[in-house]
């Protein structure tokens, strides 16, 4: 490579793909309209069909909903895709209402986060919350279902699939896990 060639790219490379991380802040306007949501039939509909999936992969029968459930003796829990066709699930609220509903069951929100990156085929953004049990103050420490991430996933900002996830603790400083089915059935029931 001759100097001037050397020089040429390192001016003229190709641009690198653009990444953002940031801080997830969700705007007023969003807060009303997933609280609207929340109160609303198709809610309501949605927990029970989610219930009536989750349950129905507990027996491998066929679900409502495409969900994948995951339980190990390590982390638990499901992904959740919107439909093809039909009614849409607007997984962003969903996403809301978990997070909401992980704080009620005395968790708190520790890191949310939004990545935006550039890829060959899309651009992907990924906007997570990680909630853990409130701050112990005895040994050993109850860690209720484990350490929670709520996960949206989007491709060109069209919802692809919405991961939540409990990663529970086999330290002995750490009480048993409760049971995920007991937290799915306190999220979802109706």
């Amino acid at each position: 490579m001759s100097f001037f060639d050397n020089i040429f790219g390192k001016l003229f490379s190709p641009q690198k793909a653009v990444e953002v991380h940031e801080m997830l802040n969700r705007s007023q306007q969003f807060k009303e309209d997933c609280s609207e949501w929340t109160e609303g039939a198709d809610f309501k509909q949605l927990r029970k069909d989610l219930l009536d999936s989750w349950e129905s992969k507990r027996n491998d029968d066929p679900a409502i909903l495409d969900l994948e459930t995951y339980i190990s003796d390590y982390a638990n829990g499901f992904i959740l895709y919107p439909p093809k066709e039909g009614r849409a699930i607007p997984l962003s609220f969903l996403m809301e209402y978990l997070k909401d509903r992980m704080i009620t069951a005395s968790y708190r929100l520790v890191h949310r986060d939004r990545r935006i990156k550039e890829g060959p085929e899309h651009i992907e953004t990924i906007e997570k919350y990680q909630l853990k049990p409130e701050v112990p103050v005895q040994i050993p420490m109850d860690q209720l279902y484990g350490n929670v991430i709520i996960e949206l996933q989007k491709h060109d900002n069209k919802e692809v699939r919405l991961k939540f996830l409990a990663s529970i603790y086999a330290d002995r400083k750490y009480n048993e896990a409760l049971d995920i089915h007991e937290l799915i059935h306190y999220l979802f029931d109706y």
